[in-house]
């Protein structure tokens, strides 16, 4: 008869699922020579199955190999320590007991024992659960035991963190340390689990991918949570704030995390990616360098691109949706100070032409205004080991097995009926960069189709019954003549077992860089994403939908982006949140509200330059909506020479932003002191984090040098401002 421990033995055995790579590793570290001898470290945040890994790697030996198991994180003494691996090695191996000598130091005996267990087997796998840097353990393992075991004796280690820094650095043991992190579960690896726990629907198995973000602890109370309470409860949310208070406990170690940086994830966890500048504009203060650095190395913050950061997928969906409940006004301040600072480096930008921070800025956009579908299966891993490029004649019929796979994986999990596929090899003939595979290790993973709309293309696509209706209107609007910057995205499709980072890589590859400029027309049998574009910019085109006799639903969009940036077009934020800035202002306390524009009086009116530096303050307190201010335009048209005072209310609006930004700029690249002075007016006027009290104390400044700088910032940037309108 079995015992509870063989129960629950076997049980995760069974349950286990993923991380072939890292088994893979410790498999080859086991046959590598003494020379090769290395020190393989598993690190992550809580929840994301480092000791469910090296427990499997445990079953998985124990037949035929001597491994020993032991979990450190609680001891804070060596003599713990070697209390513990003593009634293992009992418990497991017992061995003859050799003379002990009372003055050795700690754990000596222990490493002895062990080294003649491996000297006689030939082999012995030490486990260590728990290390974590500094810890007064982890430094004695270094700095005392470890270097007295033989190199028979191979040791895998887990913990939080890295072993960076002491241990890199300590004599003896550079490049002795190898760091391995462990990622989420992809989407194939989630099904399994799903499927072994006896969770069938697709559907259901779909909300559990997207509330766990692939971290197997919330992947299992989720699971949990569907057994015991049912599926409808956990689809209604009932259960969740439960599962995340649970995960809150295992990522922030109980609460014993600063409360500085659970505010910094706060803020972090509402954008794609970070730096300190965006975090302080958020948060309206200053963080400590000091600060910013320990916590971007803790381990559910990732690095991101050149000198940014970012969130673990599923601990920034929790840590928002967190936020959002307990802090809704906090919440939507962070959101509106984050979209203000998006939209000023884009005026930046507008200046310099950098168009890989422009796409970047797009996407930092569309994550901050999109929907948590969008978030969850769009923005979802870096990209990190895959390669974009255009598709090669050979690739093409691993491209079409991809997607006839991937509309039986993705809802509503029914096959194409309507034979798309069967267009593809034509459409590449005729234009090659229309389809767009991504690689990992030089084989196809996934693909898009992002056809222009030419007389060729149509066609070849002439009789497809899905594009058929909307072929028929487009003729009709641009008289049977195809529009030269007309582009469909037509087909995509992802290899399941690498998702979710394909399918993101995807998207935002065509949100980022295929829409400005263009026309573009889609047709998508998927359920959720037309949802989501919708609110993004696209026109929903009903007329043009498709139903097909299998059960698709094909339904259309579009959006005409010939001569704008798709940037633009997305929405504002008050779109999605359904209240406006001016609302929101009204909750703000008095002294941060923006003064409306009033008539200049009759004295200053006859002094120019007190004139110039009034509307200066007008332009930067309004520089997001001048449109809606005619007056203004109309007191700042009145004082600039022709051609520019006859210019249409848009385009002056526009000029003005340019002129501003670029003015802006000016400041920021001058001296010391103009920088300072262009700081205090984008925090004031720009950002709007609160009073000239408030924007002072950030700037550690007393306030009678804060007005001083803030005079003469204004007068600066009004000469700077009018002498470019002018010219």
């Amino acid at each position: 008869m079995k015992s509870v421990r063989q129960l629950l033995n076997d049980l995760q055995q069974k349950r286990f699922v993923g991380r072939e790579r890292e088994i893979a590793l410790m498999t080859q570290e086991l046959g590598n020579g003494e020379a090769a001898w290395r020190l393989h470290h598993f690190h992550g945040p809580g929840g994301i199955g480092k000791s469910a890994l090296l427990r499997a790697f445990e079953r998985m030996l124990q037949k035929e190999e001597i491994v020993i198991y032991v979990d450190v994180r609680t001891f804070e003494h060596p003599a713990r320590f070697a209390d513990a691996l003593r009634d293992e090695l009992e418990r497991r191996y017992p061995f003859p007991h050799a003379p002990v000598d009372l003055l050795a130091p700690f754990g000596t005996a222990e490493a002895e024992r062990m080294n003649r267990l491996a000297d006689i087997q030939g082999r012995l796998v030490l486990l260590l659960d728990g290390i974590e840097r500094g810890s007064p353990i982890a430094n004695w393992l270094r700095d005392h035991w470890l270097p007295q075991l033989i190199t028979r004796i191979k040791v895998f280690t887990a913990g939080r963190f890295p072993l960076n820094e002491e241990w890199i650095s300590a004599a003896g043991w550079i490049g002795m340390i190898r760091n391995v992190r462990l990622s989420p579960l992809s989407k194939c690896e989630t099904d399994r689990y799903t499927a072994i726990i006896g969770i069938d629907d697709p559907s259901l198995r779909e909300s559990v991918k997207l509330f766990s973000g692939g971290i197997p602890l919330a992947l299992s109370l989720a699971c949990e949570s569907i057994l015991q309470h049912g599926a409808q409860s956990f689809l209604a949310g009932t259960q969740t704030t439960t599962i995340i208070a649970m995960m809150d406990r295992a990522l922030f170690q109980d609460g014993q995390q600063p409360a500085m940086y659970k505010r910094l994830l706060s803020a972090a966890s509402m954008i794609w990616w970070f730096d300190q500048d965006l975090l302080e504009e958020m948060l309206g203060e200053t963080i400590m360098r000091s600060e910013m650095s320990e916590f971007c190395s803790l381990p559910y913050v990732m690095p991101f691109g050149p000198g940014g950061y970012s969130i673990l997928d599923g601990v920034r969906r929790w840590m928002n949706d967190e936020l959002s409940r307990r802090a809704p006004d906090t919440h939507q301040h962070y959101k509106l100070r984050a979209l203000r600072t998006i939209e000023r480096r884009w005026r930046m930008l507008e200046v310099v032409h950098s168009e890989e921070k422009k796409r970047m800025l797009r996407l930092q956009k569309l994550y901050l205004v999109s929907d948590s579908f969008m978030q969850s299966n769009h923005f979802a891993s870096d990209g990190d080991g895959f390669v974009v490029r255009q598709a090669i004649e050979s690739e093409l019929p691993a491209v079409i097995a991809i997607y006839e796979r991937s509309m039986t994986t993705m809802p509503p999990f029914l096959p194409d009926d309507t034979g798309q596929q069967a267009y593809i090899h034509a459409i590449w003939k005729q234009d090659p960069g229309a389809i767009r595979v991504v690689l990992h290790g030089g084989l196809p993973v996934g693909f898009y189709a992002f056809v222009r709309l030419s007389a060729e293309v149509r066609n070849i696509l002439a009789d497809n019954r899905v594009l058929s209706s909307y072929f028929e209107q487009s003729n009709c609007e641009f008289e049977s003549s195809p529009n030269e910057n007309e582009y469909m995205f037509w087909l995509l499709g992802s290899v399941q077992e690498y998702d979710p980072d394909v399918l993101g890589l995807l998207v935002r590859e065509i949100y980022s860089e295929r829409l400005s400029g263009r026309l573009v027309f889609t047709t998508i049998p998927l359920d959720g994403p037309i949802d989501s574009i919708c609110r993004l910019g696209f026109e929903r085109l009903p007329w043009a939908d498709y139903r097909s006799p299998g059960g698709l639903h094909y339904k259309a969009a579009r959006i005409d982006l010939r001569g704008d940036d798709f940037f633009h077009r997305i929405p504002a934020l008050e779109i999605e949140t359904g209240s406006s800035e001016s609302e929101h202002e009204q909750r703000m306390p008095v002294a941060a509200k923006k003064p409306q524009p009033q008539p200049l009086p009759q004295t200053q009116m006859q002094t120019p330059a007190a004139d110039r530096i009034q509307l200066a303050k007008q332009l930067l307190e309004h520089h997001h909506r001048l449109l809606r201010e005619p007056a203004l335009l109309g007191q700042i048209s009145g004082m600039l020479p022709p051609p520019s005072s006859s210019l249409p209310k848009d385009q002056l609006a526009a000029r003005i932003s340019v002129v501003l930004a670029t003015s802006l700029m000016s400041l920021a690249e001058s001296k010391p002191h103009e920088q300072l002075q262009e700081r205090i007016l984008r925090l004031f006027y720009l950002e709007r984090i609160g009073s000239h009290e408030m924007v002072a104390q950030r700037l550690g400044m007393p306030m009678t040098t804060y007005y001083r700088h803030l005079k003469k910032g204004i007068r600066q940037l009004a000469d700077l401002v009018f002498d470019q309108l002018s010219t």
